[in-house]
């Protein structure tokens, strides 16, 4: 049997959540893929990676499983979630037979990390889980599905072809500094739940500016947006996603414009991952279809 893990993409709020903030994620294919196996003496992933930890650590017993990357094959190196998704294959054993919840497995991924660093969200897990879009609040940690409120704006995910490892990103974060930031993301997800789309590309838009006023968007991903807006005049909005917005931007759009932004696209030789036609499931209805 196969399951599928689809990326995730923050679209605000990837350092508000480390400071006990708001986030709005999406999941998307193309989906990772998993498949249980049981001949299989090979361990795979990295040791130093959450997948590789958990196996290290953990007394319970595993299931070697093979896991495939649609990224690979793309040349594309990072932003969609890989580490995550290894970690919920290893765990795939334990969420088919119900040993797990949700709300467990995102606990036990966050003690998998030093005590004395800065701890990734756990965020992208849980989108991964949910699929869709997933709206977070750190402080209560609840994470609530929801559903795209636009009806005529479109979004493209394109690559940049560059690779910022998280982990050591996180390494050099000072928290105190980033204070101001979870109202920002906050209301960007207030602005989504209550449908008003000139209000989000705003709030979307002050979050994007707190960020660069931060030193938390990579210069190069600054060039490369102003070139996309330069050449792509149908853009509504465009912003960075994820760590220094180094992996993923993220277009916004009219959907009639869709044809022409991706034509313009195609010519600018843009590698776009996804739009807003391949958002998707999460893991979480792959299980429950099993």
């Amino acid at each position: 049997m196969k399951y599928f893990i689809p990326s995730k993409t923050f679209i605000a709020g990837e350092y508000s959540v480390l400071m006990g903030g708001s986030s709005l994620t999406v999941a998307t294919e193309p989906s990772f893929e998993v498949t249980p196996v049981h001949e299989d003496n090979e361990f795979r992933f990295h040791p130093d990676s959450p997948a590789g930890k958990w196996w290290a650590q953990s007394k319970a017993p595993k299931t070697y499983v093979h896991f495939f990357d649609p990224y690979v094959q793309r040349n594309v190196k990072g932003g969609f979630g890989r580490s995550t998704a290894e970690y919920l294959a290893v765990r795939i054993s334990d969420l088919l037979n119900n040993k797990v919840s949700v709300e467990t497995l995102h606990r036990e991924y966050l003690n998998i990390f030093q005590a004395n660093v800065v701890k990734p969200s756990g965020v992208d897990l849980v989108t991964q889980y949910l699929g869709g879009y997933v709206v977070s609040n750190m402080k209560h940690n609840s994470f609530t599905p929801a559903t795209w409120r636009f009806p005529y704006l479109d979004f493209a995910l394109v690559s940049t072809g560059l690779k910022i490892p998280t982990h050591e990103h996180l390494k050099t974060l000072n928290l105190k500094s980033l204070e101001a930031l979870p109202p920002l993301a906050e209301k960007v997800t207030q602005c989504f739940i209550n449908e008003t789309e000139s209000e989000f590309l705003f709030s979307l838009g002050q979050w994007s500016e707190a960020l660069l006023s931060h030193q938390l968007t990579h210069s190069s991903v600054v060039q490369f947006m102003d070139h996309i807006k330069k050449n792509i005049p149908e853009i509504k909005f465009i912003k960075p996603c994820g760590a220094l917005g180094a992996d993923v931007v993220m277009m916004f759009f009219d959907k009639t414009n869709k044809p022409l932004v991706l034509e313009r696209a195609r010519n600018l030789k843009l590698r776009i991952q996804a739009t807003a036609d391949n958002v998707t499931k999460g893991l979480q209805s792959e299980l429950r279809n099993n």
